[in-house]
């Protein structure tokens, strides 16, 4: 009886401390940049629609380059989830995050030297998200 209760215990606290020590970085490429609005293109063509909170001032200047998402959930983008400048040591918080679909572009040579991301894309619907136009 001792002994099961201390497996429980065992398998309560292991489940506990894998759920929670998720913490993904990726380098994604700032596509489009207008006030608080982004579009970001992953390693794997994917693009997204992205808002964010404040704290990334000079943000502007990394237009067409690549930046970092920190995600703190078990998939890119999560509730938690900042975009970090470290040489500028500037960071926000991602608010809002919309698949689009696939980049119909050709990849940009600073994503096509990255590592494709593991698959921990969020859940979205298989069609992507009609043609937006994107106002500066």
């Amino acid at each position: 009886m001792g002994r099961m209760i201390v497996y429980s215990l065992l398998i309560t606290i292991f489940l506990s401390i894998s759920l929670f020590v998720y913490a993904g970085e990726e380098q994604v490429y700032l596509a489009e940049l207008s006030d608080i609005n982004l579009v970001i293109v992953r390693s794997n063509g994917e693009s997204y629609r992205m808002q964010h909170g404040i704290g990334c001032r000079s943000l502007w200047k990394y237009r067409l380059k690549n930046i970092t998402i920190v995600s703190a959930g078990d998939s890119f983008g999560a509730e938690g989830a900042r975009i970090v400048i470290p040489e500028l040591e500037q960071s926000c918080q991602v608010q809002h995050l919309k698949f689009i679909g696939p980049w119909n572009k050709e990849l940009p040579q600073a994503l096509k030297d990255l590592n494709p991301p593991e698959n921990n894309t969020p859940e979205k619907s298989q069609e992507p998200e009609e043609e937006v136009p994107f106002t500066y």
